[in-house]
This record gives C-alpha cells, sequence and structure tokens, in this order.
C-alpha cells in the first residue's frame, strides 16, 4: 500500500477576537431571554388584571329570578333568599342617592347624620305555630299558600297568639330601657305587627302624658311575593276600627279597589326582588319622617338633633331583605343582620350617606 507522505496540514489559527463575539452573543441571547419573559409576564399580568374586570362586572350583573314554583320555602331555607338579596342590593347600590351603613357596636354614633333605629318583629302568630307544624312534618312548601284560603279564611293578616302578646310585652323593659328613645312608632298595618309595637312601647303610647306619633305604613308590609294568605291585608274599614282608637294614624296607607270592595289587599307585582326595592324606598320614606319630627320636635327628638330615632314593628321576611340587600355593613357575619326570632329587637345606629354629599368633598 503507498504511503502518503505529504505533511499534515496546519490547524487553522484562532481568531483573537472569536471570545469577545462568543460573549457578546451569549450576552445578546440572555437579554433576548429576559426581554421575552418581561413581556410574556406583562401579558399575563394585562390579561388576569382585564378578567379580573369582567368577573367584577359579572359579580354585578344579577341572574334571573326563578319562577316562584322554583323558590324555596323561605322558612325552610332563608339563606337562599339572603344570598339572593345581597346580590340585589350589591346590583342595586351604585344607583342609589343614599346609603343607609350601619355603625359598629359603641361607634360614635352622636354625629347628625345618624339614625337610631330600633326593628321588632311581631310576636308569635297563629300562622308561625301552623308553619311549625308542617316544619316538623317535613314538609317542603307552605301550609299557608294562597290556594287554601277557602279553607283558611282566618289566616288572612294572621293574629297573634297569647304567646306572642306575652314575647311583645317581654321587651317593655328594654324598650323603656333605649336611648335616645324612640320619637316615633312606625308599624306595618298587619295586625300582628301593629299590636306588637303598641305592646312593646306602651310606655310611650298608651301610657304616656304626650304619646308619640304611631303611623302605619304599607312600606313595611310582610313581603308577598311569597302569596301567603296570612300575609294578606284585611280591608282598610276593619283595620282602621282595630287601631285607630289606640292613635294609630293610617294617612300613609292609600286605599286600593280590593279595600272598596271589602276584599283582602295583596300586593301586586312584588317579587323576591322588588321586595329589596321597597325596603329602600320605606327607609327614604322613613328617614323624611324621622327628620321632619326632629325639626317640628326642635331638635329634642334624638341625641344629634337632626334626626329623630324611630322604632319600625314589622315582619321576618321584610327584615331580613333590608339587613341583606338595603342596609350595608363593614362586616357581613355581622350577627345583628341575621333572621329575627318573633318578638325579636333589635337597635341600630345607621349613618346616612349621601352621594351629593360625597361628590361635594370630591
Amino acid at each position: 500500500m503507498a504511503t502518503d507522505d505529504r505533511p499534515a496540514a496546519e490547524p487553522p489559527a484562532w481568531d483573537d477576537n472569536a471570545d469577545e463575539v462568543l460573549v457578546e452573543g451569549m450576552i445578546t441571547a440572555a437579554v433576548a431571554l429576559v426581554v421575552l419573559a418581561l413581556v410574556r409576564m406583562l401579558t399575563c399580568y394585562l390579561w388576569s388584571t382585564s378578567q379580573s374586570d369582567v368577573d367584577d362586572t359579572m359579580s354585578d350583573a344579577l341572574p334571573p329570578l326563578p319562577p316562584l314554583a322554583e323558590q324555596p320555602w323561605f322558612k325552610k331555607e332563608p339563606s337562599w333568599f339572603i344570598d339572593r338579596w345581597k346580590l340585589v342590593g350589591k346590583n342595586r347600590r351604585a344607583a342609589r342617592p343614599i346609603h343607609f351603613v350601619v355603625l359598629e357596636p359603641g361607634a360614635a354614633a352622636a354625629e347628625p347624620e345618624v339614625l337610631h333605629l330600633t326593628l321588632v318583629r311581631h310576636g308569635q302568630g297563629v300562622h308561625n305555630v301552623l308553619a311549625d307544624e308542617a316544619l316538623g312534618r317535613g314538609d317542603t312548601r307552605p301550609p299557608y299558600s294562597e290556594a287554601r284560603l277557602a279553607e283558611l279564611p282566618h289566616m288572612v293578616d294572621a293574629a297573634l297568639t297569647e304567646r306572642g302578646r306575652a314575647e311583645a310585652r317581654a321587651n317593655q323593659p328594654k324598650a323603656r330601657a333605649l336611648t335616645p328613645q324612640p320619637r316615633l312608632l312606625v308599624g306595618s298595618p298587619l295586625q300582628r305587627a301593629m299590636e306588637t309595637g303598641l305592646l312593646t312601647f306602651a310606655h310611650a303610647v298608651e301610657e304616656a302624658a304626650a304619646p308619640i306619633p304611631v303611623l302605619a305604613c304599607d312600606g313595611c308590609r310582610e313581603g308577598h311575593f311569597t302569596r301567603n294568605i296570612c300575609d294578606l291585608r284585611r280591608p282598610l274599614s276593619e283595620v282602621r276600627a282595630q287601631f285607630e282608637p289606640c292613635g294609630v294614624d293610617f294617612s300613609h296607607v292609600v286605599p286600593t279597589e280590593a279595600d272598596a270592595a271589602g276584599e283582602p289587599v295583596d300586593i301586586p307585582g312584588e317579587t323576591a326582588d322588588s321586595i329589596v326595592d321597597r325596603g329602600y324606598d320605606f327607609l327614604l320614606w322613613l328617614l323624611a319622617r324621622s327628620e321632619a319630627h326632629a325639626a317640628a320636635d326642635g331638635g329634642a327628638g334624638g341625641a344629634n338633633g337632626g334626626m329623630a330615632a324611630v322604632a319600625v314593628a314589622t315582619h321576618s321576611v321584610f327584615l331580613l331583605s333590608l339587613t341583606s340587600g338595603v342596609l350595608e355593613w363593614s362586616d357581613e357575619a355581622d350577627p345583628r343582620r341575621d333572621y329575627f326570632e318573633t318578638g325579636e329587637m333589635r337597635t341600630l345606629a345607621v349613618r346616612v350617606e349621601r352621594a351629593q354629599d360625597d361628590a361635594a368633598a370630591a
């Protein structure tokens, strides 16, 4: 085999600038990776922010209200309605010209824009006894639905039981000790609420040398979206005959065609959502009465002088819609917003925040 005697080729000479070129390339690649990572992080941040905005918008949107037949019985599942009313309140809040904010217990409540509001649920009624029996049987629908009107005519505008009257009287020492004392009593015209209010505040009405005004108001009637016969009002002529001798003013109750016909009176078209709107309108009405009464009373009605303290005798569904969808709380878990038992009374200091005041301050 022939041997190649040619000399081996010399290896190429290494360029002295090669190290610098390599380092520069590595730096450029690293910078590109960093820039790419930053761009990706920024893109993710912007996307997540936009999604948060969408989520916030969606959370304010109010889902359609299920048909009445698909809604649970309030007595059995009040939490369903609480959650719904919280959504309604959040949905309505931005459009409200006045906000009613409940102060923490012990917070300074002597400023001019604080309403001292005592809320009391009526004592046990005959319909509550019927409901407790139904719950004990495991029923899932109310036993006093409108379909049973002919069978249960005595359930229209359900009356107090003797236990219910005792519950109202048991509140009298607490009512006497309220500071400031209510200068106005407002009651639902349904007899169980009005009688509870008169019994609870007997010291300021029946027994007082100068009784405080007592107003009946349909605005704080029980929610009628449930179509329960116990929540129908008797004709105004019957209700007036019962309570006007006690000094109750019915001038704020507007007569209806059903009143003229001597028939039970409902709240036409009310839904589980619109009761929140009625509750807000009621607080606006109540605020106007409180301010007018304080002015007429020379500012002596409340601790702050600007608003007279007010007591309201009303119902469980209305109260829970008020505390869930109208009143605003710093603590979502505040127990004062929970379900009221029969005859239960609570007093709140409510700061009145007006939108025009906020705009002027800004």
